[in-house]
């Protein structure tokens, strides 16, 4: 039986040897994804033997709407320095006024600290056990002196302060992105074409509702004495609730062009220095168009966001859903007790949505449920520790708009799970007779 050996891959064949590519005059249909700001070049493929392009675009989604805050918060670091006179002298003082404001005054020592003394007195009073040390009577001060005689008094550094969260109103979805489609030969395009890719609208973060424009809120707590407080500059600013970031647009030069989402409204707003509620959601984006909306309308009521509508050309971004609402029950132990409720959320719109082609849409976003952050910080440092994730079951948090399926597979403009988004541009090259 004969037998063929192999040995190794041999020497190359001479490229002049192989087939040319092009002999046959097919070639392979293309699809980039475009990077942001950098512009398409025709020459690269008319060279090639491409000659028609099929471009689509879809605009980003808008961010959620800014929610109600649950309050400033300022972790705190605590260490102790010694304190000059002047100010050791004041915390005297204000010992024996405290001692003084009690009714009836009160000895410090019998009254408070009577298994806490300071010791050596070797005399018992009446009636009292020989051998034991009673110690001496004192006062607040001299107690202090005794046990802290290096004046060490504590000091309070407060840092960065930060806006806690709370499920008692949130901000409305923000609008799906809009969608574009343009095709034609190659030849017609400009040499270069400029690109821009739109990118996903800024969820906006809570906002205090305490005044009608920014809040610069102070730490120092009344009780303790000004030079055992710190706050160290700059001192931030808090907001009221504010609306979510609109999403960017996605073109291909003039020939294609997406706008993004509306951002959601805030969970509550000023008008005329009263405060009232919103949550609306925000409207999403159009083909043909580079300013945000313009597509389906987003829910200021029960309902979810509209759809968007899709004509094989111009898709609109489905409209984003309205924020819960949380309303906890008051009242305490002989009081009438007012019942909670809870306004849920809605979900957010389709995109490009149509029943005659069904291949392109966009789903909205569903509702989804609170989720609370619980933070620790180090007791002396202030510094932050950990941050744990615990779900609520109160569910507030409305869906996004849905944005658009580019070529049936590319799932982009929406905050939709498994969607991206961010909105996209996808160029298709073909080459045909």
């Amino acid at each position: 039986m004969s037998r063929l050996l192999l040995a190794g891959y041999g020497d190359p064949i001479p490229t002049i040897s192989l087939p040319d590519p092009n002999a046959s005059g097919e070639r392979p249909t293309v699809e980039l994804l475009l990077e942001d700001g950098v512009p398409f070049v025709k020459e690269a493929y008319t060279s090639l033997g491409y000659t028609h392009y099929e471009v689509w675009c879809i605009g980003g989604a808008g961010g959620l709407g800014g929610s109600v805050g649950g309050g400033i918060v300022f972790p705190t670091a605590h260490t102790y320095e010694v304190a000059s006179p002047a100010d050791w002298n004041a915390h005297l003082a204000q010992l024996a006024y405290w001692d003084s404001q009690l009714n009836p005054p009160k000895n410090f020592y019998t009254d408070y600290y009577t298994t806490v003394y300071i010791p050596g007195n070797p005399n018992y009073p009446v009636g009292g056990v020989p051998g034991v040390d009673y110690g001496w009577p004192f006062t607040h001060a001299q107690y202090v002196e005794y046990y802290n005689p290096t004046h060490l008094l504590p000091v309070y550094t407060y840092k960065t302060p930060y806006m806690s969260p709370s499920a008692s109103a949130i901000g409305g979805g923000g609008g799906g992105g809009g969608m574009h489609v343009a095709a034609g030969e190659l030849e017609e395009l400009p040499e270069e074409c400029p690109v821009l890719v739109g990118q996903a609208g800024v969820d906006a973060g809570y906002g205090q509702t305490q005044v009608d424009g920014p809040l610069t809120p102070s730490p120092y707590q009344s009780y303790i004495p000004d030079t055992q407080e710190r706050y160290p500059e700059p001192h931030p600013s808090f907001y009221p609730p504010a609306l979510g970031g609109d999403g960017g647009a996605s073109a291909f030069g003039d020939i294609c062009r997406a706008s993004g989402g509306k951002g959601g409204n805030p969970a509550v707003k000023w008008v005329g220095g009263v405060l009232v509620e919103d949550r609306a959601g925000g409207a999403g984006g159009v083909g043909d168009r580079l300013e945000a909306g313009g597509g389906a309308a987003g829910s200021n009521n029960t309902a979810n966001g509209l759809d968007g509508t899709w004509n094989g050309v111009i898709g609109q971004g489905g409209g984003g859903g309205r924020g819960g609402k949380n309303v906890p029950s008051t009242g305490h132990s002989g009081a009438p007790i007012t019942p909670g409720s809870t306004t849920p959320p809605t979900r957010g719109g389709k995109g490009s949505f149509s029943y005659i082609d069904t291949t392109v849409y966009g789903k909205g976003q569903e509702t989804s449920a609170w989720v609370d952050i619980r933070r620790t910080y180090d007791y002396n440092t202030g510094e932050l520790i950990e941050e744990v994730v615990v779900p609520s079951q109160i569910i507030v948090v409305p869906g996004g708009g849905g944005g658009a399926r580019a070529k049936r597979k590319l799932p982009y403009g929406s905050d939709a799970l498994t969607y991206s988004d961010k909105g996209v541009v996808l160029l298709r090259l073909m080459k045909l007779d």
